[in-house]
């Protein structure tokens, strides 16, 4: 048996619109009202008359956000803000074993034996290996065999921003993969093929279980 080198970390991508170039800056995460009553007590409520696209739904005026896309890690390494080179950003995402709150970290990997067959319930079937390891990061590993073999790791992600997002199970060897969070497959790529991803919309603060198999042996 032999534990080879996890080649990347699970990315997920934030892509946030942009209008004008020269514009003001919104923050990537709104920050929460402060919910003062008014002062008065009244509101004043505006009606306009006229069809739906007088209000420029999807549009924001001068406005543009800070970053228009953001790249998400579980990678303690990472340092939060924007890269280095370009408008993107980096911020943290977290990985426990549970919905439950006070969940330790880290993702559950179950490694079976044989190369993986489309359709395999893997829920009936006996692993060789087990273990925890903190999913996303650079210096983990994933367990692994001799031979043909299939590693599935389940975990919890909780995302520290709304959007639509896309998610990434790693490099390498490890872009030869399945992904569902939530049960909804969003990222596949077979041996030989190039990746399909579907951007899928995840809230604020909530945690998703995650499946994500691995296709290729040595990932």
């Amino acid at each position: 048996m032999k534990m080879n080198h996890l080649m990347g970390t699970l990315m997920l991508g934030v892509t946030l619109g942009c209008a004008t170039i020269m514009a003001a800056e919104v923050p990537a995460i709104l920050p929460r009202s402060d919910a003062s009553p008014v002062s008065d007590g009244k509101v004043k409520v505006y009606i306009l008359a006229g069809q739906s696209n007088m209000v420029g739904f999807g549009y924001l005026k001068d406005l543009r956000p800070v970053c228009p896309s953001i790249f998400l890690s579980a990678d303690p390494n990472i340092k939060v803000g924007r890269m280095p080179v370009g408008p993107s950003a980096l911020l943290k995402y977290e990985v426990y074993l549970s919905a439950e709150k006070g969940a330790p970290s880290g993702a559950s990997v179950l490694v079976y034996s044989g190369a993986c067959r489309e359709g395999a319930d893997h829920d009936s079937m006996k692993p060789v290996k087990e273990a925890i390891i903190a999913l996303g990061t650079v210096d983990d590993r994933l367990p692994s065999l001799e031979g043909p073999h299939t590693a599935v790791a389940q975990a919890f992600i909780k995302e520290p921003m709304g959007g639509m997002h896309e998610i990434h199970p790693g490099f390498e060897n490890c872009t030869y993969a399945i992904a569902s969070p939530g049960g909804r497959e969003v990222y596949r790529r077979e041996i030989g093929k190039e990746a399909f991803l579907t951007p899928v919309l995840l809230e604020q603060g909530k945690r998703y279980p995650i499946f994500i198999t691995y296709l290729k042996s040595g990932s």
